[in-house]
């Protein structure tokens, strides 16, 4: 242990612990400055993914808005294509050719409204707007034709506001089966 006497060697043994601190602490500051870079680089890929799945929200935010006034656009073409039709009619007073054509005619305005309310769950405007428009084909949706061959074709918020329309009991009391025409697709919220 003569080296811990030694004066020069004592120096060297200082000198030594003093390089290997700085190093040290070097090493740290070097660490930290990489640690600091690493987490700048986390948050600007999270404020770009944040960015990226808002613009996604806004797409299909759009996409639904831009099927909803397709669908809509499709209401108002029938609608175009029979004028006196389009405040309903009384579905018994037409002859059989008629009614048939009738038929078609509110099918598709029934499947134009459920599309808009499948692209608008909970859309409060747009349910009213939808029921609003199927309450001037109340003759034909509470005829035993529409309850007993169409109603369950539809999904439940469809049949919810023809069962609003409607005065028929038959109507409220009429159990369907799960919908099955878009299952799978997405769930409702009812």
């Amino acid at each position: 242990m003569k080296f811990l006497t030694d004066p020069r060697l004592q120096g060297w043994a200082h000198l030594a612990t003093i390089i290997g601190v700085t190093v040290g602490a070097g090493a740290l500051v070097v660490t930290a400055i990489q640690a600091d870079e690493q987490a700048n680089q986390a948050r600007e890929q999270a404020k770009q993914f944040s960015e990226q799945t808002n613009q996604f929200r806004d797409q299909v935010s759009l996409t639904r808005e831009v099927a909803q006034y397709q669908a809509w656009r499709v209401w108002m073409d029938k609608i175009d294509e029979k004028p006196e039709w389009s405040f309903g009619i009384d579905f018994g007073k037409l002859s059989r050719a008629d009614q048939i054509k009738y038929i078609w005619y509110v099918e598709r305005l029934l499947f134009a409204g459920e599309e808009i309310l499948w692209y608008t769950p909970k859309d409060y405007q747009w349910e009213s707007t939808v029921k609003f428009q199927l309450s001037y084909h109340k003759s034909y949706l509470e005829s035993s034709e529409f309850v007993e061959e169409s109603f369950c074709d539809y999904t439940s918020p469809i049949r919810k506001i023809i069962v609003q329309v409607s005065s028929a009991a038959r109507l409220k009391n009429k159990s369907c089966a799960k919908d099955y025409r878009l299952a799978g697709r997405r769930p409702y919220n009812e």
